[in-house]
């Protein structure tokens, strides 16, 4: 959805996506790009809660409990690090996602995950693996900012009222109220990315120059509201995910704990 309108005249909705995708695809192509998917995840996803969780951590022994400020400055770096770890397959799932959408003579057909990266960098040369890498950092920051600060602001919010204890269904329902947030948040950055990840080079030029570039650019020719292309996928995807992780998370982290003590 958010290449589609760059490439085509209209727009399109999720509904048509997935029409199209099982016509052409079956229900497999819904699936096309998950072994990418999950080498970005983990080192994604890994590196920026790991990371918070370790600096949260070392913060509490060291100076006490943080205040939100603090909190914020955690997510930035953590974020941003998972940002970064998470770039390389990102680029690859980006284009492995959206290649049949490309005219078949500018098509890449990588093969899979490994394939994708070392053409990248051999055709392409070592930069390509870090393509958008402006916006990617960006967008890790709002989200891992977002997405934490207000799934535990939710949580204590209720926790404190007496509402809800602390259990698997009030972290479920943060995690879908963080979902809606966060996706709101992060969508315009995750445009840019999908955009710069997907452009083409046009005599011997890259088709935008910076964040600002590709901004402005979708604007102009799309509208604003093109910002938030693919919206409602989006959503539905963080909402089951954002529950997994934090429902697992909180797992995780009381049985480390309990090893550790």
């Amino acid at each position: 959805m958010q290449v589609y309108g760059k490439i085509n005249k209209g727009k399109i909705t999720a509904k048509d996506v997935v029409n199209l995708t099982l016509k052409d695809k079956g229900f497999l192509g819904l699936y096309k790009g998950l072994g990418t998917s999950m080498v970005r995840q983990t080192l994604y996803t890994g590196t920026r809660m790991g990371m918070y969780q370790a600096l949260l951590d070392h913060v509490n022994n060291t100076y006490g409990p943080p205040n939100l400020l603090v909190k914020c400055g955690l997510g930035v770096v953590s974020g941003a690090m998972g940002g970064i770890a998470g770039l390389p397959p990102d680029v690859a799932l980006t284009r492995i996602s959206t290649d049949e959408l490309l005219p078949p003579d500018k098509r890449r057909n990588y093969k899979g995950t490994v394939d994708a990266l070392t053409r990248m960098y051999k055709e392409e040369g070592p930069s390509t693996l870090f393509l958008g890498l402006t916006p990617v950092v960006i967008r890790a920051v709002l989200l891992n900012t977002t997405q934490i600060l207000t799934y535990y602001q939710f949580k204590e919010s209720l926790l404190r009222s007496g509402m809800m204890g602390d259990n698997p269904s009030t972290h479920t329902l943060c995690s879908m109220l963080s979902a809606f947030v966060t996706t709101c948040v992060v969508l315009p950055m995750d445009m840019a990315k999908t955009r710069m990840q997907n452009m083409q080079i046009v005599d011997g030029k890259p088709e935008y120059r910076n964040l600002g570039h590709v901004l402005t650019s979708v604007i102009r020719r799309e509208g604003p509201l093109a910002l938030w292309s693919g919206f409602t996928p989006l959503l539905i995807r963080n909402g089951p995910q954002f529950i997994v992780i934090f429902v697992v998370y909180e797992r995780c982290v009381k049985l480390y704990r309990q090893l550790m003590t």
